[in-house]
């Protein structure tokens, strides 16, 4: 039986430079340092635990079970007026 997955597409070409950073850091997390590099920390995201493919820079492919971001996902688009597309596809390698 092909496993079900979630497709999703945005766009961030409307997007300021600084905006597009704000939004990949509350996407995905990021790294970050004080005291110039002695301490650094991992800034959570919205995508973190949750298995993921990142084909292209504006593609995400989800599984079935991560269904309880998609809602998440929405108002982070809306959030930074982002254009975006999910669709639910099955079968194809990977997670």
């Amino acid at each position: 039986m092909p496993k079900q997955k979630y497709l999703i597409i945005y766009s961030l070409s409307k997007q300021k430079p600084k905006q597009k950073s704000k939004f990949n850091r509350e996407l995905f997390g990021y790294k970050d340092s004080s005291n110039f590099g002695k301490y650094s920390y991992q800034r959570k995201g919205l995508l973190l635990k949750t298995e993921f493919l990142k084909p292209f820079p504006t593609t995400i492919i989800l599984r079935k079970t991560a269904i309880k971001k998609i809602p998440k996902l929405r108002m982070l688009f809306r959030k930074y007026k982002v254009k975006y597309r999910i669709y639910k596809i099955t079968g194809g390698a990977g997670i």
